[in-house]
């Protein structure tokens, strides 16, 4: 056929992708590995991979691969005019340009088990990038700090922040009450 089907995902994690067969890293929590220089010589004119999720799932290690990768992680940025008009069309529905920040947390699945880190996490990166504040001090500590106040000048209005929180948790999750305390 035209096809090389490489997997029949029977995990999340089936499959690691090494760029070299002299790679020695580890298959950490995935079953198989593949070296994409074996797929060379296939005579299908199309690969059909199952699974690429994950940050650790392809080990790159050739300089030619990291180059590869660079530029293909730089041209996925959505550059369609049709796309930014949308987005320009979103921002200015949900508050202009630079008058909210919005934040995404994994917090269901497998990232539960991280869920009150993450929480904190967020909160102290916020509370760092948009109050001026750094770590380490008194007031960045304290969990009444007003943060319109101090966030508000590195936005273009003097009214209240909008922060939009996409998560895969329930609003009521115990893990989230921090964040909700914090900025309500």
């Amino acid at each position: 056929g035209q096809v090389y089907n490489l997997t029949e995902d029977k995990s999340r994690y089936m499959q690691r992708y090494y760029d070299s067969r002299e790679s020695t890293e580890a298959l950490g929590k995935y079953h198989e590995r593949v070296d994409l220089e074996d797929l060379l010589d296939r005579p299908e004119k199309l690969l059909h991979f199952g699974s690429v999720f994950g940050s650790s799932r392809l080990v790159i290690r050739l300089q030619s691969s990291k180059v590869f990768w660079n530029n293909l992680q730089r041209e996925m940025v959505p550059n369609n005019p049709i796309i930014l008009e949308m987005v320009d069309m979103i921002i200015n529905k949900i508050g202009k340009e630079n008058n909210y920040v919005g934040v995404h947390a994994r917090l269901g699945d497998h990232f539960s088990k991280h869920s009150e880190k993450t929480v904190q996490k967020l909160i102290d990166n916020l509370k760092r990038d948009f109050s001026g504040h750094r770590s380490g001090t008194n007031q960045d500590n304290e969990i009444n700090l007003d943060f319109n106040k101090t966030c508000y000048p590195k936005f273009d209005s003097k009214s209240s922040i909008i922060i939009y929180l996409a998560t895969d948790a329930h609003r009521k999750a115990e893990c989230l009450r921090p964040f909700i305390e914090m900025f309500p």
